[in-house]
């Protein structure tokens, strides 16, 4: 090959080089793996309660554990250290402060006094646990009537994220807005393919006043589109501090956004020991009940003063073989400095430095729920 030649090859060789990396990601890591001495302690008490359904979904604040019950239209609240009933908010009914029905029920992940209520046809309710009020907002507009198909800039390819065991996270902020986290609709794209992760948007802010988007923002990480996984796009996020971490659920990575949630920092975090993320590529609910079998799937983000707490679900459908992963990361240095198991599938919500609360979100053996604390120390 003579000179010319290969400098030819060399500048296309680059050339791809160059374009490869301008499709692909590129965020400073921080943290290491530095496992470092350090105790920890679990603890569990049955959540005590009659007249209660369990058709909903857990959550938890600072001060109690809560249960939204669809049957009832109520959510119920737990004291975190003893399982007892403490109180009960909201009824079933037309009134102004009634429900009539919904699909679940979330604090607002940078307000906690603020409840986000969805129902099935995505009509949107805001509870107020302090002055106790209900503000209906009407069905949630994602343009249906006019669907754009194959459009990622417009509302109508989206849906409001399913709230899965995993949960979900949403935001208000001062005008009057929500920001919600989005999944895509297949059906209103052409094909499924990788398309979806260069130009779908996470998460969308609506007017509460205009009943409207106004912004879809937000990208999916670069390992989508390394590792497509239609079935497994939720994705949990909370904030801390000054920024908003982001965790997807078969991506190893934590995103670090800054406080407009809109640009990536930089990233953290380590994959599980023992993960499994051999799932299937296709969009298909066959695939996916076989692949929910095995698949390991990131399930809480919890930020503390003191650690960032990650944790993942293992043979979600093996009562006998099932577990929950936790990882810590030190808060200022995001070194990965400890990561423990739990027998069985506990949901772990909210946190105070080194103590964290959750709830076995499937019910054991006797068909009972706990609350379960876990404490981690040196």
């Amino acid at each position: 090959m003579n000179k010319i030649s290969r400098f030819i090859v060399f500048v296309i060789v680059i050339s791809q080089f160059v374009i490869s990396c301008q499709n692909r990601q590129s965020f400073i890591h921080k943290g290491v793996k530095q496992f470092t001495s350090y105790h920890h302690k679990l603890d569990s008490v049955l959540i005590s309660a009659d007249s209660i359904s369990w058709d909903g979904n857990f959550f938890a604040t600072k001060d109690y554990i809560g249960f939204a019950d669809k049957y009832y239209c109520r959510i119920f609240k737990f004291d975190k250290n003893s399982g007892s009933l403490i109180g009960s908010m909201l009824t079933k009914g037309h009134a102004k402060t009634e429900i009539p029905s919904f699909m679940y029920a979330y604090p607002f992940a940078n307000d906690e006094k603020r409840i986000c209520i969805i129902d099935a046809s995505l009509f949107m309710y805001i509870y107020n646990t302090e002055s106790d009020t209900i503000e209906y907002r009407g069905r949630i507009d994602f343009a249906k009537d006019e669907i754009q198909k194959d459009d990622f800039s417009s509302p109508s390819v989206y849906v409001v994220m399913s709230m899965t065991d995993c949960g979900m996270d949403a935001y208000i902020n001062d005008n009057h807005e929500v920001i919600l986290p989005l999944s895509i609709v297949d059906r209103h794209l052409s094909r499924v393919d990788e398309n979806r992760y260069k130009e779908g948007r996470i998460w969308g802010r609506y007017s509460l006043d205009g009943n409207k988007f106004v912004e879809l923002f937000g990208s999916y990480p670069h390992y989508y589109l390394d590792n497509m996984a239609p079935n497994f796009e939720n994705f949990r996020s909370v904030p801390c501090g000054e920024e908003y971490m982001v965790c997807h659920t078969v991506d190893s990575l934590i995103y670090v956004y800054d406080n407009d949630m809109k640009s990536v920092l930089y990233t953290f975090g380590y994959e599980f020991q023992n993960a499994d993320r051999s799932y299937s590529y296709q969009a298909d609910n066959e695939y996916m009940s076989d692949d929910i079998k095995r698949v390991s799937l990131n399930s809480s983000l919890v930020c503390t003063n003191k650690y960032i707490m990650r944790s993942c679900f293992h043979k979600i459908m093996d009562d006998a073989q099932s577990y929950t992963s936790l990882q810590f990361y030190d808060r200022k240095t995001y070194d990965l400095v400890a990561e423990e198991r739990i027998q069985g599938i506990i949901q772990f919500f909210s946190g105070d430095n080194n103590k964290f609360y959750g709830v076995n979100i499937k019910p054991n053996s006797n068909d009972k729920y706990y609350i379960y604390t876990f404490e981690i120390y040196n």
